[in-house]
């Protein structure tokens, strides 16, 4: 069971945590949620692939399954992700891994988890679970650190990216869409963890 801390979450740490999801100018932050506690020295950093089909309600919103090349399309853009950010982190010196792939998470291990999220109808200001095609590309991030009864919700928010992928796009221009787009998020993201770490003293 997650166990939530009732002390306010000191307004450096939050911002701090915050860095680890918002990217950078070219990423925007449109809703955020700190909550209570501290943040222990990491031993990892895992990343979850990006969550395609909604699993379960989203709160505070509806949900809506990909289908056809949505679906197709989405997977290659949320696996190409999490391959990236794993692969800048580690090339920075952040050890980091695959959720599910690498040793369960310790007490003091960090886990980010993301979900695509869209406009549930062009022009609706409802942002439903999901992916879908469009422009921009939104993301749900949520942090963790630890595990089982120690397990900690660091901080959430939605995030905001430019992308060049759209429907019907030939093999060749949608996978080097796809990667662009995937290597354009990992290094926004890379660049915010790797100053995060080092303010918290955890990186030289």
């Amino acid at each position: 069971m997650m166990r939530r801390r009732t002390r306010l979450f000191p307004r450096a740490v939050y911002c701090a945590a915050l860095l680890l999801i918002a990217g950078c100018a070219e990423s925007t932050v449109t809703t955020e949620m700190p909550v209570a506690g501290r943040i222990l020295r990491p031993d990892r950093m895992l990343i979850h692939r990006v969550q395609v089909t909604p699993i379960g309600a989203e709160s505070g919103a509806a949900k809506a399954t990909p289908r056809g090349e949505e679906l197709r399309v989405g997977r290659l853009l949320g696996e190409a992700i999490a391959v990236n950010i794993v692969a800048e982190l580690e090339s920075r010196g952040i050890k980091s891994g695959f959720a599910k792939e690498s040793a369960p998470p310790e007490e003091n291990t960090i886990w980010i988890f993301s979900r695509f999220m869209h406009n549930e109808t062009p022009g609706s200001s409802n942002i439903i679970g999901g992916y879908a095609f469009g422009d921009p590309l939104r993301m749900r991030v949520s942090i963790y650190q630890g595990t089982g009864a120690n397990l900690q919700f660091i901080a959430q928010a939605d995030t905001v990216n430019p992308t060049s992928v759209r429907p019907g796009m030939a093999p060749a221009a949608e996978k080097e869409a796809v990667d662009a787009d995937a290597k354009r998020v990992a290094k926004q993201a890379a660049d915010r963890i790797v100053d995060f770490y080092r303010k918290r003293g955890f990186l030289q």
